[in-house]
């Protein structure tokens, strides 16, 4: 697995090996990261699932201020950290060893808004719904700001009062999901 663009491109990074952790395709990400091209200048970002940290690493090296990883398992959130300091992104990237819900709970005490938030949960594992709505409870995104799921075309993002689909794309079997605020 590669970063695609920015002042990374073409440098690879680690993969958790034991773990059931399947990268994105470098077609869907190419298209996730053209999307957010105008958002993620100076960005903070929450990569909430963050695997291998293939997502927010991209969004680094693409030109976001900051990253916030959450992952439950020790293993992504190591590779995770190795990925950061071998492409020189240490001082850029927080790691937070917890599920995505608990993960939103603890940044919402710290007041903390986030540009760009990524969900990318195992796929068929429910996660979606679950996440929308903690992010409903604990209002992290910021005015502007903006959710991308990306998600098997079996599993749906459900409608809520507090966000609004802005965009879909599909790509094969994945799709991209945008959400936003709703107006109020």
């Amino acid at each position: 697995m590669r970063i695609i663009g920015g002042t990374a491109g073409g440098r690879y990074i680690k993969i958790p090996k034991s773990l059931p952790v399947v990268p994105s395709a470098g077609k869907v990400k190419m298209a996730l990261f053209e999307i957010l091209k105008y958002e993620i200048g100076g960005a903070s970002v929450l990569d909430l699932y963050g695997g291998s940290g293939n997502l927010g690493l991209e969004a680094v090296s693409r030109g976001a201020a900051k990253v916030v990883f959450s992952d439950n398992e020790p293993d992504c959130i190591k590779v995770i950290k190795e990925n950061a300091a071998g492409l020189g992104f240490s001082g850029q990237v927080e790691c937070l060893l917890m599920d995505a819900e608990r993960a939103v709970e603890e940044l919402s005490k710290d007041s903390g808004r986030f540009d760009i938030i990524i969900i990318d949960p195992p796929y068929l594992s429910g996660q979606i719904s679950l996440i929308l709505k903690c992010l409903e409870t604990h209002d992290i995104l910021g005015k502007e700001g903006v959710i991308a799921v990306k998600r098997d075309g079996k599993e749906a993002v459900p409608v809520t009062a507090a966000f609004i689909m802005e965009k879909e794309k599909k790509y094969g079997g994945t799709f991209l999901t945008f959400l936003r605020k709703a107006k109020k």
